[in-house]
């Protein structure tokens, strides 16, 4: 972030908003701080916070601007939500962007288009922006690849059909995941309360878009299968819910457990 902040310098003002503390100390835990430093606790009042805040300040010499988040039902973690959220917030007050976890790259990539349109809200353009929280980092083709051996794994095809096949599976789960981060960005959007019902319907028209440009292309998918796979390899692909079957049975990202 401190990077970012250099690069928009005098074209974004950025503010870290200290709310409650994530992860305080626990000396029972064998999590205790440094010996010449107090625990961390979780503040209790807004001095104890304001202290906390004052010693993040002069250990991390951050480049934003801290301010100290209060308490109760105002507070504006429990009014904007998240656990480390990113706010973009327009030039005329409008919220243009809700990121529920803070990642540099995805910001970078939005504040880039944002400013290039003026720094107008753009519905389409926030929507855009990947679906991203702890570990969900994008998955990596060879991640897309173990998947789809998972999905396959057991099936009775020839070698040939086992090409075809994998290479059309991988293409319906990267195209499945595309369609996922949509359906994040428009919960997010859902949450928003200075987002009129007709902003909200232009996001769900551009949604809905995309759930039909994805069933087209996994329907082609599913053509490219059928055409490279005997009957009795379908009548396996249909069993396993890899053909013909809408959106897709999806198996879990990453490596078994």
């Amino acid at each position: 972030m401190t990077a970012l902040v250099k690069k928009y310098k005098g074209k974004v003002e950025f503010l870290f908003i200290y709310c409650r503390e994530a992860h305080p100390d626990d000396e029972e835990k064998g999590n205790g701080p440094p010996r010449d430093r107090k625990p961390i606790r979780q503040a209790k009042t807004l001095d104890d916070r304001r202290a906390t805040a004052q010693m993040f300040c002069d250990d991390m010499k951050l480049a934003r601007r801290i301010l100290v988040d209060e308490f109760g039902e105002q507070s504006v973690q429990r009014v904007y939500g998240g656990e480390n959220p990113t706010i973009v917030v327009a030039a005329d007050g409008r919220i243009a962007l809700k990121m529920h976890w803070t990642k540099g790259d995805l910001l970078d990539g939005f504040l880039q288009k944002f400013l290039a349109g003026g720094g107008k809200v753009n519905l389409a353009l926030a929507t855009s922006v990947p679906f991203r929280g702890p570990g969900d980092d994008p998955p990596t083709p060879e991640m897309i690849a173990e998947s789809a051996d998972r999905m396959l794994q057991g099936l009775r095809l020839t070698d040939r059909e086992m090409r075809a096949v994998k290479s059309a599976v991988r293409g319906k789960i990267e195209a499945r995941l595309k369609l996922q981060q949509n359906a994040h960005a428009l919960g997010e959007l859902g949450w928003g309360g200075d987002v009129s019902d007709e902003e909200i319907n232009q996001a769900i028209r551009a949604y809905e878009s995309a759930v039909a440009a994805y069933r087209k292309s996994s329907a082609e998918f599913d053509r490219q299968m059928t055409a490279a796979v005997s009957p009795r390899a379908r009548v396996q692909l249909l069993a396993r819910g890899i053909l013909d079957n809408g959106l897709g049975f999806m198996p879990p990202m990453g490596p078994r457990r």
